[in-house]
């Protein structure tokens, strides 16, 4: 507490600043003195841009003030929100055409931007890097160098006469060695109904085996708050989140859509994904998030499956169009098999196990080690571009349209 200002008796201020909670507004109670605010992308961004929700006419330019100066803004998972991360960017740092009028520059005090992200595109300056240190700490390097063994799955002829489900299912199950390991595993599918399919036909597969039906969970996004809650008693129940977890000696199964690839702390001994599924190719940014919900701490030596699949006839047709002759939906199926192809030459280059050439290193330092390599690597560079969904666009902030939001006293 001394360090922060505080004297024996004061507590530390702790806001929250999201939908479905109250802010309890101890922040603003003084604002000379410190305090922790945990906010969403849309309560925090609202008010720097003196719009924020729930916030009444005469409050909005107090709350961009408090929130635009001596403040360390830490935004987690920053390449999901890279409009967010540039607006930050754009009134957080000098020079951005933003900066505070000559008379109070030398007054106010100047806040600071620290992004957090495994897969970011470095689009504003990284403040800190993995370190040689970090590399020898014992925890730290246990999960750098996390056992994760990629396979890539080539797609069969017998595989023609069954549906995406049904071969993840299939995956998911060999690395149980039929239901018989003790292990826990996480499916992860592009959609909502291929994750359904797959858990039903996981059922069948065990029943053809004559297992006893393993216990399974669908973790998919558009939960009300009730059944969130009973999804992450299960996953603690079961072992794939930090708590006590049930002795068993079965198997245990969670279908993921990317609902299950960032904002939890899932962690499985295996994995099985796709590259295509339903002609939407997993992006680069994408398929490191689900790498890393598997062996996260580095205890155990983790299986990775990714079926490479073949082309569909529809994709293929749009392709075979010349350029000229494409629609917005021949289009947006070229990008897609554009990324698709480029995660799969990424993946293939990534150094190969020495103990199995037929498998690939996915820890976090051999994917780290792929992005270093990139920045005197033109061409690896441009791969990883294609790779990744593109940036979306976004308008630019200038001070004329700054000042014209802050005059909250107009309607």
């Amino acid at each position: 507490k001394a360090g922060l200002g505080l004297a024996a008796a004061d507590s530390l201020p702790i806001s929250t600043l999201r939908g479905q909670f109250a802010d309890n507004r101890e922040w603003l109670n003084d604002p000379s003195g410190p305090a922790i605010v945990v906010g969403t992308v849309d309560m925090i961004g609202s008010r720097l841009l003196f719009e924020g929700y729930g916030v009444s006419r005469k409050m909005r330019p107090f709350h961009a003030g408090f929130l635009g100066s001596d403040c360390l803004f830490v935004l987690d998972e920053s390449h999901l929100v890279p409009p967010f991360e540039e607006l930050l960017n754009t009134v957080l740092c000098e020079g951005k055409g933003l900066d505070a009028d000559d008379e109070v520059a030398g007054v106010l005090p100047a806040s600071t931007l620290l992004t957090l992200s495994a897969t970011g595109r470095d689009e504003v300056k990284v403040m800190t890097e993995i370190e040689q240190d970090d590399l020898t700490h014992p925890v730290a390097k246990k999960r750098l160098f996390a056992k994760k063994r990629l396979t890539l799955v080539e797609p069969t002829e017998a595989d023609d006469d069954h549906d995406l489900g049904q071969r993840l299912a299939r995956e998911a199950w060999d690395l149980t060695d039929r239901g018989c390991l003790n292990e826990k595993v996480i499916v992860f599918c592009n959609s909502r109904k291929t994750a359904i399919n797959a858990e039903k036909e996981l059922a069948k597969i065990a029943k053809i085996d004559k297992k006893a039906a393993p216990p399974t969970q669908l973790f998919v996004g558009s939960r009300r708050v009730f059944e969130r809650n009973q999804v992450a008693q299960w996953l603690t129940k079961h072992g794939f989140l930090p708590g006590e977890p049930e002795v068993t000696n079965r198997p245990r199964f969670v279908f993921a859509t990317s609902a299950g690839e960032v904002g939890v702390d899932l962690d499985a001994d295996h994995m099985v994904g796709d590259l295509l599924g339903g002609a939407v190719a997993c992006s680069w940014e994408r398929m490191i998030q689900r790498f890393g919900r598997v062996n996260r701490r580095g205890d155990g030596n983790a299986q990775v499956r990714i079926l490479s699949d073949s082309v569909d006839k529809k994709m293929q047709a749009s392709l075979n169009k010349e350029e000229g002759k494409r629609n917005a939906n021949d289009l947006e199926l070229v990008i897609q098999h554009q990324r698709y192809h480029a995660v799969k030459v990424l993946l293939s280059t990534l150094p190969k196990n020495g103990d199995q050439e037929s498998t690939y290193d996915v820890s976090p330092e051999s994917l780290r080690q792929l992005k270093l390599r990139s920045k005197n690597d033109p061409e690896l560079a441009l791969q990883i571009e294609k790779a990744s969904t593109a940036a979306p666009l976004r308008p630019a902030l200038t001070r004329p349209i700054l000042d014209a939001w802050s005059m909250t006293s107009l309607e």
